[in-house]
């Protein structure tokens, strides 16, 4: 059949439609395997690893299937070396295009994390470990309490005064680096979604922006700590220094 499209690359078969092979009077193979050209290919070059999603004919709704979707996530994980499901949380969408899943991602609006969770609804996801969560995510309270959770067993915290030794790097480290950008500090986040706790700003090590041009935050601090305090003078004094 090759001989009449003069193939040099056998990749070269997924531009094939099953009814040019009829035009040309292969027909008779096809209904052999069933009208099936992937079936036909497989057993007539048992060696070359075809690829199902990469066929014309299959891109037409080939995602609907959930065995399907399955399928090309385990060829997709086997190509990368992912042995684990968490290996997905640092899979892009540009590997997914690569390896010929266009139309799964387009099924999902371009979404790899809905893809990748509708495959495998089964698992439980962490969506925010996934390098993009989904537009929206972080303004789903659920969401929000969900990872503080995950991040108070990550950090072993057994108590809301250990919430003050978090910094932005723990929470950057943990993929919730644009969840404290929304809310623009720990305490804020942490007052938000724990409002039973009497929160104290100058406990706090990253403390909001605007902290130090309060001066009940600023005389807070220092009562606490008195290096602090012989720091906050060293600022003030080297801040008069420059503006004068």
């Amino acid at each position: 059949m090759a001989s009449h499209f003069k193939f040099t690359d056998l990749k070269q078969w997924y531009n094939v439609e099953a009814k040019s092979l009829k035009e040309l009077g292969h027909g008779g193979i096809l209904e052999y395997y069933n009208n099936s050209l992937i079936e036909a290919l497989k057993d007539l070059y048992p060696h070359y690893p075809f690829r199902p999603w990469s066929f014309k004919k299959a891109k037409r709704g080939f995602f609907g299937s959930q065995a399907n979707r399955r399928l090309f996530f385990q060829e997709l994980r086997s190509e990368l070396g992912i042995t684990h499901m968490d290996g997905f949380y640092d899979l892009t969408a540009d590997q997914v295009r690569a390896f010929g899943g266009m139309n799964i991602l387009k099924m999902y609006k371009n979404s790899l994390v809905a893809a990748v969770v509708a495959s495998y609804p089964e698992y439980d996801w962490q969506v925010w470990r996934f390098k993009l969560v989904p537009k929206g995510f972080w303004d789903k309270s659920d969401n929000v309490l969900k990872y503080l959770d995950f991040l108070k067993s990550k950090l072993d915290i057994k108590s809301e005064e250990d919430w003050y030794g978090v910094t932005w790097k723990e929470f950057t480290e943990n993929r919730g680096s644009h969840l404290l950008q929304k809310f623009g500090s720990v305490f804020l986040l942490l007052d938000k979604f724990y409002p039973n706790y009497k929160w104290e700003k100058h406990k706090f090590l990253n403390k909001p922006n605007g902290f130090w041009q309060d001066e009940e935050n600023a005389k807070n601090t220092v009562l606490l700590s008195p290096f602090l305090a012989l720091l906050l003078i060293d600022l003030l004094l080297i801040e008069r220094v420059f503006s004068d």
